[in-house]
């Protein structure tokens, strides 16, 4: 019943979503991650490089489902117990990073992780980018490539961001 509530709650999100025309520049990034398909968190430091922002702009959100992943991941986590029912967020720093407006929301994720999913709804992002094999009302841009392949993703994620005027 928590999963249903949880489901509804991004659909009615995503619905109330517009999508407005920023030309503004990135400046601000926050990524979602589900650590348990992608444990090098430390290669998305690159990204920081490639989109010339500073490290304090780029926030990284990890989900886990595992608890030998809870216990030896270091950065900020979200698990199954920070959500309530309707979507309610618990973690009091993951729901002030999300609720803050940013330039650029990356799901770096390519299944169906509701915690994920929640986040990115909740988000205020002017931009997000993610896989296509996720719910595709999240994402604005959607690239098709393996989850483990980040100098792809960061490569054609780059390419479009400068056509869009955003880099």
């Amino acid at each position: 019943m928590k999963r249903a509530s949880i489901k509804r709650s991004i659909q009615k999100l995503t619905a109330k979503r517009v999508l407005e025309n920023h030309n503004s520049k990135i400046e601000k990034v926050v990524c979602l991650i589900d650590v348990d398909a992608f444990g090098s968190v430390q290669e998305l430091d690159q990204l920081i490089e490639t989109l010339q922002i500073k490290s304090i702009n780029f926030k990284v959100i990890g989900y886990s489902a595992q608890k030998k992943t809870i216990k030896t991941y270091s950065g900020l986590l979200l698990t199954n117990t920070k959500i309530g029912w309707k979507g309610v967020v618990k973690d009091s720093e993951i729901k002030d990073i999300i609720a803050k407006p940013t330039d650029l929301l990356i799901n770096y994720y390519n299944k169906e992780v509701l915690g994920l999913e929640l986040l990115s709804a909740k988000s205020p992002a002017k931009f997000k980018v993610g896989f296509g094999n996720v719910n595709p009302q999240l994402n604005d841009l959607i690239i098709g490539c393996d989850i483990t392949d980040i100098n792809t993703f960061k490569t054609e994620m780059v390419k479009y961001l400068k056509v869009l005027n955003k880099l």
